[in-house]
Formats: C-alpha cells, sequence, structure tokens
C-alpha cells in the first residue's frame, strides 16, 4: 500500500490536475541559474518561462516539442545549458546564448524520467523514472548512456541529488550512497516513511529528506548519524521538495500542505511559513541565497504560478558563503 500511495502522490504532482477544473497549467520545476540572473521554470503545458531573478520579468519561452509537457528542468552549472525532460520520454537540451536545441537524449527505456540533475563537471545528466525506480546516467555531450540502474521493493530508488562524483538515493526505508556505476558504497540512514526528495549539503556533509507523511530528516554522511528529525509539513502531508540554503543550516521545504516552510536546521526551529493556494512541488534557493523561488498546482486560476522571494523578506539575515554542492 505504501507503493501504490506515494505513486498516486507522484501522479498528482506531476500529472494530474488535482484542483478546479478550471486550471489548465501549473509549475512542475524550477532551476536558478549559476549567476542567480535568472530562473527557468517549467510547466505542465511544455512552456519553459526564462525569467529575471531580480524582478520576474520574462525574458525568454521555450517550448517543449511535441507539446509535452516539462517534467524538469535544470540549469548546467556552467550557465551554458538548460536541460528539460519532457513528458514524450525524451530530454532537451538548450544552448542558453542562442536558445537553441543542440540535443535530445531518447530515453529508451519505459519508464518515465520525473527528475533530472546535472553533475558539477557540466558533462554529465542523472535521471531517475518515476515508475520503477530506474537511475540514468547520460553524457551530455554525447547523449550516450552511462549507466541504467534498475531497483524494486523496498529499495526502489523514490529521489536521489549528487553528492560529490557519487549519489545519494532515498527509497521506502532509507537511504544509500552508490557510486556512477551503481554499486552500493554504503548505508546513510534509516527514513521514518517513504522519501520522496532528497537534498544534499555536500561541504557540510548533510544529506536531507522529505518524506510521504511530512517528515524530515537529517543524516551527517560521514557516520550515518541522524541529526535532525522534525515535521515539515501540516496535518503530516507529504514533502515534495527542499532544498538548502547556502549556508548550510537553513532549509526551505514545500508540500501537499500548500506551504513553503523555512527552518534553522540547527533548532529545529520553524522560521516562517509561506501560504500558497495549492500544492507546493519544488522550491530552491538562488545560487547566492539572497532569493527563494517557488511553485506549485494552484487551486484556482487567481493564484500566481509560481513566485520569488527576498531572503531579506523571509527573516535570514546571514550572509554566509555557499557551503553546498
Amino acid at each position: 500500500m505504501m507503493k501504490f500511495f506515494v505513486g498516486v502522490v507522484i501522479l498528482l504532482c506531476f500529472f494530474l490536475p488535482v484542483y478546479s477544473q478550471d486550471v489548465e497549467d501549473w509549475g512542475t520545476r524550477l532551476s536558478w541559474s549559476p549567476d542567480g540572473q535568472n530562473l527557468a521554470i517549467g510547466f505542465r503545458s511544455g512552456v519553459i518561462e526564462i525569467r529575471n531573478g531580480l524582478d520576474g520579468s520574462l525574458n525568454h519561452t521555450l517550448q517543449i516539442p511535441n507539446d509535452s509537457f516539462a517534467n524538469d528542468v535544470d540549469w548546467s552549472p556552467e550557465g551554458d545549458l538548460l536541460a528539460a525532460v519532457a513528458g514524450d520520454n525524451h530530454i532537451y537540451i538548450w544552448n542558453t546564448t542562442t536558445w537553441d536545441i543542440i540535443r535530445t537524449i531518447n530515453i529508451e527505456e519505459d519508464g518515465r524520467v520525473h527528475t533530472i540533475n546535472w553533475n558539477s563537471d557540466n558533462t554529465r545528466l542523472a535521471g531517475l523514472a518515476q515508475q520503477g525506480g530506474t537511475l540514468y546516467i547520460w553524457n551530455t555531450s554525447t547523449g550516450e548512456n552511462l549507466l541504467t540502474r534498475s531497483s524494486g521493493g523496498s529499495f526502489e530508488v523514490s529521489d536521489f541529488d549528487w553528492y560529490g562524483e557519487n549519489l545519494a538515493v532515498g527509497f521506502a526505508s532509507g537511504m544509500d550512497l552508490i557510486d556512477t556505476s551503481g554499486n552500493r558504497l554504503g548505508r546513510i540512514g534509516i527514513a521514518s516513511s517513504y522519501i520522496i526528495d532528497v537534498a544534499s549539503n555536500y561541504n557540510n556533509h548533510l544529506i536531507a529528506s522529505g518524506t510521504q507523511f511530512g517528515r524530515v530528516q537529517i543524516w551527517d554522511e560521514t557516520n550515518g548519524t541522524l541529526l535532525s528529525d522534525f515535521i515539515a509539513q501540516n496535518y503530516s502531508e507529504a514533502v515534495f521538495s527542499l532544498d538548502w540554503h547556502p549556508d548550510g543550516v537553513h532549509l526551505a521545504t514545500g508540500g501537499a500542505d500548500g506551504n513553503v516552510t523555512i527552518w534553522d536546521t540547527q533548532r529545529e526551529q520553524l522560521i516562517t511559513t509561506i501560504e500558497f493556494s495549492g500544492q507546493v512541488t519544488n522550491v530552491e534557493w538562488s545560487p547566492d541565497g539572497s532569493q527563494l523561488a517557488y511553485t506549485g498546482i494552484p487551486r484556482d486560476t487567481t493564484t500566481p504560478l509560481w513566485e520569488i522571494i527576498p531572503t531579506s523578506d523571509i527573516g535570514i539575515t546571514t550572509n554566509a558563503s555557499s557551503s553546498e554542492e
């Protein structure tokens, strides 16, 4: 039942209009450019908007071929490329100067990839299939498949994040560290419930997970110690997205309860709650931590599909440099 429940949650988040029939579009994922000057926002309609990172004005609009929806978007570490994984089982990569599609990667397996993530070397892209928990890694210069790693049962991978040159992968009962050949390097921690989202803080050796029942757990990767364990979403509803602030202390979460919450993870203290009339599908800090963006599935047509909020308005005063990778 747990596996079925989570499958329904993810389907609601990415594919089904869960609220008013008047809502025809919603935000799926977003990604900041490395310099923080632009924000890419992917939508159910297959549109990708490139917004000014300061004032939110529209700089450019992309359309995924075949009018397929955008499951995820991710800006490359060097800022020269933008990747999007679409509902038609292809990954499209744009040159961010000309906005031409320079490469299309066909996902050969029948599992729909719902999330992608660039490695820091700017040459590899990892992805995860929604059904079956299959992990992929591609060479983005050639389109070559470097890894296809299937999983199943209680070890079916539900989300991942790069952790240096390795991958932190979450599944039904915990989190493992694997290398890019798919070999298991060790157990990071035991989860309280099914993991939906994973966020790593490499320089501080921290890995956070958000679960189906609203719980956030944070581990020290070096020894597997559970450092924090708290309920982040109201009514114990699912955490769909979490992201570390560059200071390595504050964590933003968003989920099914329609709230974006900001936490001081060292004190397990709630800093503020931002209400969104709908479900929050993605939260992400800008690279310098000065702004927070979020998007989601609105309850009605009067709710904005996304928002950019200055960190100063949230109550975080730190000017710490980035400690996250």
